[in-house]
């Protein structure tokens, strides 16, 4: 099965196109056989639950349910800590497919492990297996997919203030880098650096400690790397893809003209879809720095600025 990732712009296209529209009935067939699964993400339900005419979001939640079969990926959050796990599973010689858990089905995958909880007491699953069943299938049905998007939709009422405050944050960190350095591609790699030292390391260096691993950093040269760049410190970062992904398409929308308050979705979306699906529709220009990053080559991807490029990378249209 070919999982292929829709930004929102490209959900509304097909959505708006006739029902006899050529692609859109083969992309629908495709997915009734089988052949195809187009998963959502958290972040995008939140992105449509901005929307405010109600009946047209509405209308596009019924539609992105019907379509999806609520397979979803989990949140980056996650994502993030799985890729962690990972890296310290590989340094004990053991691999792990990340797709098992990163993709799924039903709104209970997409936000992470639930419990159940009664009158402030949790409900284990061993003494409650049955209730625990009739909530999981729950969760792959409509009644599930509509708590979801309810909660996306009263989270969206109260972000504004959030998404600036974050938009005032970028632009403070951009101005300081601006002044510290005079050429673009330094600037990236330090960008690189920094966020994984603060973001990555940290929970690496608590999940070594707490599987009793012991992984020597000290030959990688991440001074030389933020100076002139270095091979082997850069592959380290790409055993981490969500967040490689996420930092390298940051670092193009910063340096082109800013990041937007509205790119958190993108951002969070795609460093999740790029290397966790094998085919990723969406702008231009999110499509041609994925290109340019070799995120696409890297992670596999058929990263595509067009719903009518669709046909060409997968075969079963």
């Amino acid at each position: 099965m070919k999982y292929i990732y829709l930004d929102l712009n490209s959900w509304i296209n097909l959505h708006m196109r006739e029902e006899d529209d050529d692609l859109r009935r083969k992309i629908e067939r495709a997915v009734a056989d089988g052949d195809v699964a187009i998963p959502l993400i958290h972040t995008l339900l939140r992105e449509e639950a901005t929307f405010e005419n109600e009946e047209m979001r509405s209308s596009m939640f019924n539609y992105m349910f019907d379509l999806s079969k609520t397979h979803c990926l989990r949140t980056f959050e996650d994502v993030r800590y799985f890729e962690v796990e990972r890296f310290v599973y590989m340094i004990q010689g053991i691999d792990w497919d990340l797709n098992e858990v990163v993709r799924g089905q039903g709104v209970g995958h997409m936000f992470g492990n639930w419990t159940l909880t009664v009158d402030g007491e949790a409900l284990s699953r061993e003494d409650y297996p049955d209730l625990y069943d009739k909530i999981e299938r729950l969760m792959v049905e409509k009644p599930g997919f509509d708590i979801a998007t309810d909660v996306a939709v009263d989270l969206a009422r109260n972000q504004e203030s959030w998404e600036q405050e974050l938009h005032e944050e970028v632009i403070e960190i951009t101005e300081e880098w601006d002044e510290k350095f005079h050429d673009n591609a330094r600037r990236r790699r330090y960008a690189i650096f920094k966020h994984f030292q603060q973001s990555v390391f940290p929970e690496l260096m608590r999940e070594m400690i707490r599987q009793n691993t012991f992984h020597d950093f000290s030959h990688y040269d991440f001074e030389k790397y933020v100076k002139q760049g270095d091979e082997e410190v850069n592959a380290l970062f790409q055993l981490f893809p969500a967040t490689y992904s996420y930092i390298m398409l940051t670092n193009a929308r910063d340096l082109q003209d800013g990041r937007k308050p509205n790119d958190v979705y993108d951002l969070f979306s795609l460093g999740l879809a790029i290397p966790y699906t094998d085919v990723v529709v969406t702008e231009k220009f999110w499509s041609h720095e994925a290109s340019r990053a070799g995120l696409d080559e890297r992670y596999s991807t058929d990263v595509l600025s067009s719903l009518d490029e669709i046909p060409d990378a997968v075969d079963a249209l």
